[in-house]
């Protein structure tokens, strides 16, 4: 062969490679008239899409909540899903009547209608929740302390005071009489609801302890904690049933339905589903779109439905990042719906009780808002 029909050869080689590349490229790309039949859908409709999860658009906004600066998150929907709970503050100077740096906002979902501003806490407030009856609301600061308030009137019932550092982590038992406390002090604590004393000092973690959850039973407690470690506690008896520990730090847990498994989800995104009775895995879920790590997680009240908020590097952009947030349905490790923002900022994500709502904050060029969305349970993303 010589030189001139080698370089022939070559070029035919070379050409034949970039066509095969750039065809199944293509055959990977959602279809355009996909996109289009998809925003020719009425403004009720919920997107579907046959290769990615659901995007969040405008048609799925339920309601939006306005600031000119966004001091809170979204941190709880009442029981009935007819309540929202914002929680946040002031890390600077004193900015909130009486002197104090936080606050909870309720607020009704029906109109967006504010309840209540509940000001007492002397530092950011982290974690509120409402009490399974929704008559109390709970909450906890960088102050070191729980307050326990009237959600109706809007007064401080009591203020439970026992922590060494700030309180990060809080649930209500099923017949809300107990209220569980997780710490960076790395403490568990449980009070009693009805007269505001300490119930129990449970245990402790080697680092701050990040969730906890109760049995439906109100028989045990499971606590998760930046130490990795998963723990079960026996709540007739105090005593601790059994310790798994895991590779990363733990964000967040939850009981399934029966209680006859617990979730958890680890700071790279890894879920577990755990046999309650021995803490044996029964599974991981995958996480499917490649993220590394988490920055917020929260589960539906029964474990069912999982959201996520993670940064997650631009492959084209010069190193810019991107804020999503994922909701995933546990029972089979499909993502049900995602939200984008390339241009600002996502808060912590929070799911209603039914999985059917999301709750995060948006912060960009264009507003500083907590977005309430409609998510459809029932969409699905493909393998």
């Amino acid at each position: 062969m010589n030189y001139k029909t080698f370089i022939t050869v070559l070029f035919s080689v070379v050409a034949l490679i970039v066509t095969a590349t750039f065809l199944k490229f293509q055959s990977s790309r959602p279809a355009a008239s996909e996109s289009v039949r998809a925003s020719e859908k009425s403004k009720r409709s919920t997107i579907r899409a046959s290769r990615v999860a659901p995007t969040l658009k405008e048609h799925n906004l339920h309601l939006t909540f306005r600031f000119r600066k966004v001091d809170a998150d979204p941190v709880d929907f009442s029981s009935d899903d007819q309540l929202l709970a914002m929680a946040g503050g002031s890390y600077g100077g004193t900015r909130y009547p009486g002197g104090t740096n936080g606050f909870v906002q309720i607020f009704k979902l029906a109109n967006g209608e504010l309840i209540h501003t509940l000001y007492g806490h002397t530092d950011v407030v982290y974690s509120a929740i409402f009490s399974p009856d929704r008559k109390v609301l709970a909450s906890g600061s960088r102050d070191k302390t729980l307050r326990l308030w009237d959600v109706k009137t809007g007064k401080l019932q009591y203020v439970l005071a026992g922590h060494k550092a700030d309180v990060i982590a809080l649930a209500f038992s099923s017949d809300g009489k107990l209220l569980a406390s997780g710490s960076r002090d790395n403490t568990i604590r449980l009070w009693n609801v009805k007269t505001g004393k300490m119930h129990r000092l449970l245990g402790r973690h080697k680092r701050s302890v990040y969730s906890v959850a109760f049995s439906q039973d109100g028989t045990m407690l499971a606590s998760g904690s930046w130490d990795g470690a998963l723990k079960l506690w026996n709540l007739n008896t105090g005593k601790l049933l059994w310790t798994q520990v895991e590779t990363n730090p733990l964000y967040q847990i939850a009981f399934s339905k029966d209680a006859k498994s617990i979730l958890d989800v680890l700071q790279n995104s890894t879920v577990h589903v755990r046999q309650t009775r021995t803490g044996q895995l029964q599974k991981a879920l995958a996480d499917r779109y490649g993220w590394s790590g988490l920055d917020q997680a929260n589960f539906s009240s029964d474990g069912r439905f999982l959201a996520r908020l993670a940064s997650v590097p631009l492959l084209l952009g010069g190193g810019t990042v991107k804020a999503e947030v994922q909701v995933t349905d546990t029972q089979n490790s499909q993502v049900i719906a995602r939200l984008i923002e390339s241009n600002g900022e996502l808060g912590s994500p929070v799911l209603s009780h039914n999985g059917k709502l999301l709750a995060v904050g948006v912060a960009n060029s264009t507003q500083n808002a907590v977005n309430v969305y409609a998510v459809d349970r029932d969409s699905r993303s493909s393998p």
